[in-house]
């Protein structure tokens, strides 16, 4: 299903979803790949890989249930309530609830709870609210002079 503009998925089964604009996911959607770019809101997103790019707003999301998740603000945020993985990519984001295998961790990144095995700081402006239960943490940014 590949879709362009204005959308609203109700409770939705697919081998793919490609959806460009703005979009409304009432229920649950679930696919082998999902990729919404735009703005908008959504209850439950689920499959093998996610991509959700926040590009002219704000993408609120209730949970995110995606083997490979990657969750990137360019001219908006994303925002996600619950977000489980085994990679994920996120970057401009506010997770509420993040379980991961590997995240991989952009700028300007807000968790509130995090339980990762494998972490990759990719800039050094990431927050977390409470402490977080990471097993291994790289930093892959350049240090900072000064």
């Amino acid at each position: 299903m590949i879709s362009i503009g204005r959308r609203v998925f109700e409770n939705v089964k697919s081998d793919m979803i490609v959806h460009y604009g703005k979009f409304n996911v009432r229920g649950l959607c679930v696919a082998e790949t999902i990729v919404l770019v735009g703005s908008g809101s959504g209850d439950w997103i689920a499959g093998e890989d996610c991509v959700v790019i926040a590009e002219r707003g704000l993408v609120k999301l209730g949970r995110v249930d995606c083997v490979k998740a990657y969750l990137l603000g360019l001219n908006g945020r994303v925002i996600a309530g619950n977000v489980s993985t085994q990679m994920g990519f996120i970057k401009k984001a506010r997770i509420g609830n993040l379980k991961a295998g590997l995240a991989l961790i952009g700028a300007e990144t807000i968790v509130s709870n995090a339980f990762i095995s494998n972490a990759v700081f990719l800039d050094p402006h990431v927050w977390f609210k409470a402490k977080p239960t990471i097993n291994v943490a790289e930093y892959k940014y350049p240090a900072l002079e000064s």
